[in-house]
C-alpha cells in the first residue's frame, strides 16, 4: 500500500491527510504520510491489506486490522477498515462490495466485528455502507465555544448535585444500567463483565491527572439522571462528557444537562465541549446539533459475534 496508490486512488486516508494538513506540498504530505504509517503494527497477524485486481491489473484494496483503539463499552475491540478505496477506472462494478465481503469474512474469521469511519458528507459511501448491513453506532460530537450561539440560551432548569459516583444508589445504578445498554449493542455479556468494565472507565476518568465532576440531577425530589464531566484525555483544554444516564429523556432534561456541561468546561476556561454519542444513548443528535455542536462522521459498525 504504497503513497502512489493512495494518492492516484484518492483514497478515504489521502483525502484525510489532504483535508487536515491544508498548503502542504505532495512532499510534505508524503513525509506525514511516513511517519504516521509507523505508528500502525502492519506486522500484527490479524493486519491485512486485501487486493482485487481486473484482467490483472490492480483495481482496488481494504486495508484493515483490529481498532488501534477502544471506547470503554468494547469489551472486545472489532476489527477496523482503516481504507478502501477503487481506482477510478474500476468504479461502479461492484468491486467495493466485493472489498467489503473478504474483510467481512476476515473479521469472522478473527470471531469480531467490524468497523468504520466515514465522514458525514459522504452519503455515497454511508449509503453504500448501510446497505452491507452497518449502523451508526457512535458520532462525535463537538461544540467550539468561540462559535457558540444557540448553547448559550439553554436553560439547567434541574438540580445539579455534585456527588462521588460510589454514593447516591440510584444514580449509580442508572449509569451502570446505560452502560450496559451500549456494551450489549456490539456483544453478548454477563452482568460481571460489565460490572468490571464499568469500574475501569469510571476509574479511567476519575485519576487525579483530569479534573472532572459527576453530578446527579433531580427535579422534584425525584432523580433524573447522572451527568459526569471533565477534561478530555486527548486535549486537556477540551471538556468531555464521560456520561449522560437519563431517567427521564425528554427533550428539556437533554437540554438541561447539555446546559450543565458547557457551563462547567467554560467556567474552567477549556475551549470547547466534545462528546461521543453512543446509538443506544438516550441524547438525540439533533438536541446537541440545534446547540451548535458540529459532526464530522460516524464511527459504524457491522455486529459479526
Amino acid at each position: 500500500m504504497s503513497w502512489g496508490t493512495a494518492k492516484a486512488t484518492n483514497s478515504a486516508y489521502h483525502q484525510g491527510l489532504v483535508k487536515t494538513n491544508p498548503g502542504k506540498t505532495g512532499e510534505e504530505l508524503f513525509r506525514i504520510y511516513e511517519e504516521e504509517l509507523k505508528e500502525f503494527d502492519f506486522d500484527n497477524e490479524r493486519c491485512r491489506v486485501f487486493v482485487i485486481e481486473v484482467e490483472r491489473r490492480f483495481a482496488g484494496y481494504v486495508w484493515l486490522s483490529i481498532r488501534d483503539s477502544r471506547d470503554s463499552w468494547e469489551l472486545t475491540r472489532p476489527m477496523w477498515i482503516y481504507d478502501i478505496t477503487l481506482h477510478s477506472d474500476y468504479r461502479g462494478r461492484g468491486l467495493g462490495r466485493i472489498l467489503m465481503k473478504r474483510a467481512e469474512e476476515w473479521a469472522i474469521e478473527q470471531k469480531r466485528n467490524l468497523g468504520l469511519f466515514v465522514h458525514a458528507h459522504n452519503e455515497p459511501a454511508i449509503r453504500l455502507y448501510e446497505g452491507e448491513g452497518y449502523v451508526v453506532k457512535s458520532t462525535p460530537m463537538t461544540l467550539r465555544f468561540s462559535e457558540m450561539d444557540s448553547a448559550s440560551r439553554l436553560s439547567e432548569r434541574l438540580e445539579f448535585l455534585e456527588d462521588d459516583y460510589r454514593n447516591k444508589r440510584r444514580g449509580k445504578q442508572v449509569a451502570h444500567d446505560r452502560f450496559a445498554r451500549l456494551v450489549r449493542f456490539s456483544e453478548e455479556a454477563n452482568d460481571e463483565e460489565i460490572a468490571t468494565a464499568y469500574q475501569s472507565f469510571v476509574d479511567s476518568y476519575t485519576s487525579d491527572e483530569l479534573e472532572h465532576s459527576r453530578f446527579v440531577a433531580s427535579r422534584e425530589g425525584k432523580t433524573t439522571g447522572v451527568l459526569s464531566v471533565g477534561q478530555a484525555p486527548f486535549r486537556k483544554d477540551i471538556g468531555m462528557i464521560y456520561e449522560h444516564a437519563l431517567v427521564n429523556g425528554d427533550e428539556t432534561v437533554q437540554q438541561a444537562f447539555l446546559a450543565k456541561a458547557v457551563s462547567w468546561a467554560q467556567d474552567r476556561g477549556l475551549s470547547a465541549l466534545y462528546i461521543l454519542l453512543h446509538a443506544m444513548d438516550d441524547f438525540r443528535p439533533s438536541v446537541l446539533e440545534s446547540a451548535g455542536f458540529v459532526v464530522p462522521g460516524y464511527f459504524m459498525e457491522k455486529r459479526l459475534i
